[in-house]
């Protein structure tokens, strides 16, 4: 069987653009609205509030209980373990003195405050 190059061009105009577009990978682009691949609800069922993102120079961090092997963190009134979403960030690791938290591969360290 002989291929015809006229056959052969037109199949691979056709084909090239798929190619091309299935090694871009997907971003989703809400315009603006709710993520629904986001949970409305935490783990704990605490109700989470997406309408409004804080930077990092709105969280405080107000007290750490820090054991070793279960730490918790109070940003801003409220309490948090590690894996936990505070906002729209992570929180990856706790220490005796501040708490780390990434966002789209950014880290961002939150430091206590000691009084004298």
């Amino acid at each position: 069987m002989r291929i015809r190059p006229w056959l052969l061009l037109v199949f691979l105009s056709v084909m090239m653009p798929w190619f091309l577009m299935a090694e871009e990978p997907f971003r989703y682009d809400g315009g603006g609205l709710r993520d629904p691949f986001l949970p409305l609800v935490t783990e704990g069922g605490a109700l989470v509030n997406y309408d409004r993102d804080p930077a990092v120079s709105e969280l405080v961090l107000e007290g750490i209980v820090f054991d070793g092997s279960r730490s918790l963190a109070v940003i801003n009134g409220d309490i948090f373990q590690e894996g936990q979403k505070v906002g729209l960030y992570l929180l990856d690791r706790i220490a005796s003195d501040r708490v780390l938290l990434s966002r789209d591969g950014e880290t961002f360290m939150l430091q206590l405050n000691k009084e004298d």
